[in-house]
């Protein structure tokens, strides 16, 4: 007998082998993550193009610099101290090669760092090395901005143990 469906033939000829390699591989299939999506990516760094949603809870203070700053020493800093001023330096150059504004850079530096944190890599708070190492990985000149999600989520794969 004939099927009009080329599904049903294929199992009605080979049988039950089929059948069982057919249900793993669908299973494969719908385990497979959409296309530019980042493998244990942190859900508010949703794709590599996606957007990132800020954390407030995270950033509170006046400035990014204040707040990046302060994560990075555990304690309060003058608005004026050398650690700002280095954050925002790193910050200055980081908004003029990339798409995101200071805020959303800001907030990929601290989901990196916990991300990488909570992996076991990153053991002290070293926000300024994570900022310093995103902002050399971007050519000077550069002639398109790139996007920090991804910059921050390739950092995250290069540096994540290996399973």
């Amino acid at each position: 007998m004939r099927y009009s469906n080329p599904i049903a033939t294929l199992f009605i000829g080979c049988g039950a082998g089929c059948v069982v390699l057919f249900a793993l591989i669908m299973v494969l299939f719908l385990s497979l993550k959409p296309a530019g999506s980042i493998p244990d990516m942190p859900p508010n760094m949703q794709t590599a193009s996606g957007p990132i949603s800020p954390a407030p809870s995270q950033l509170s203070s006046e400035t990014v610099e204040h707040r990046l700053a302060v994560k990075d020493v555990g304690k309060e800093v003058e608005e004026n101290s050398p650690r700002v001023r280095q954050f925002a330096a790193v910050l200055d150059s980081l908004e003029a090669k990339c798409q995101e504004d200071r805020e959303q850079i800001g907030q990929t530096i601290i989901t990196v760092h916990d991300t990488l944190s909570k992996r076991g890599v990153v053991k002290e708070a070293d926000l300024l090395d994570i900022a310093n190492s995103l902002d050399n990985s971007i050519p000077e000149k550069s002639e398109t901005k790139g996007k920090i999600a991804d910059i921050g989520a390739a950092y995250i794969v290069r540096y994540s143990p290996k399973k």
